[in-house]
């Protein structure tokens, strides 16, 4: 992935050898809507992302946490529930960052519940991409934006016909304000449509 100024590579997990491999790949490939976050975090300039604490959920490779690092974010936590993920994304991170990989830390992280690192930690911007596939997952990734107090940059492929439209409405049900983001980069990386929501807790 060809970013900033400079290319991002990274290590992605493909085994299917097991129920757990599978689980870790599905968590730890990169889908077009990591790429348009990526794409997206870049347009917003490095004026945006400089000296902010930012929060990715589901970081997967660590896509949406290197680009905020290398575009000068000054604390960026990336989290999953699992620690296999955690792991490839630390790894990818210290090869990328290189002296900035100080600046970037892996955290297990459960949607819905009340974390110590929501309560201890204070974020200025969340950032996440396809997370909304599961609609059973929609209530406590909300919860998890809510607990964590900031606004979100959300990156949502439609997987299912009408997918991005049930997600505006839950969103409208929760009392959660959003917008949708205006970006060239929302075709051309998937099959899928993406869109880009600033959500507002």
């Amino acid at each position: 992935f060809s970013s900033i100024d400079s290319l991002i590579v990274l290590e992605v997990c493909w085994s299917t050898q097991s129920a757990v491999h599978s689980y870790v790949a599905g968590r730890s490939s990169i889908w077009g809507g990591g790429l348009v976050l990526a794409r997206e975090m870049e347009e917003m300039g490095r004026d945006f992302w400089a000296g902010k604490r930012v929060l990715e959920l589901g970081t997967g490779t660590g896509l949406g946490g290197i680009t905020a690092a290398k575009l000068g974010a000054a604390q960026v936590v990336a989290t999953d529930r699992d620690e296999a993920v955690l792991q490839l994304a630390s790894r990818n991170a210290r090869e990328n960052l290189g002296a900035r990989a100080s600046s970037f830390r892996a955290a297990p992280l459960e949607w819905g519940t009340d974390a110590p690192l929501l309560r201890d930690d204070k974020f200025d911007v969340l950032i996440g991409a396809d997370l909304t596939y599961n609609r059973e997952g929609w209530t406590p990734l909300l919860k998890t934006v809510k607990l964590a107090g900031a606004p979100m940059l959300l990156s949502a492929s439609e997987r299912r016909p009408d997918e991005l439209n049930e997600l505006q409405r839950f969103l409208e049900l929760n009392e959660l304000p959003y917008r949708m983001l205006d970006s060239p980069f929302t075709r051309g990386y998937a099959s899928t449509d993406v869109k880009l929501f600033w959500i507002e807790p």
